[in-house]
């Protein structure tokens, strides 16, 4: 597929996606924004794509702690922390 793609034009080897029944109150929001911003719709579009996606949701943010506490062995507790934090406060 990469091959083929160095042999065709740019346009035809990127994915593309096609939006349907957008109401009419959404798309003006988003033209407006657009020309707001000095871009075309499908530039505003792919650049909130992109800024989305590149976005990790809540679930993803929770998995990624969820591991890193697995992988780290410490037995330091919150509490001691806050505890040592506080100290270091006091004096």
């Amino acid at each position: 597929m990469l091959a083929e793609c160095k042999l065709r034009a740019h346009n035809e080897c990127v994915p593309n996606v096609n939006v349907r029944d957008v109401p009419e109150d959404v798309h003006a929001v988003l033209t407006a924004r657009a020309a707001a911003a000095r871009q075309s719709l499908q530039e505003y579009m792919l650049e909130q794509l992109i800024r989305h996606a590149r976005r990790p949701t809540m679930r993803e943010v929770l998995q990624q702690v969820k591991a890193r506490k697995l992988a780290t062995t410490s037995t330091v507790s919150d509490a001691m922390i806050l505890d040592a934090l506080n100290e270091g406060r006091d004096r």
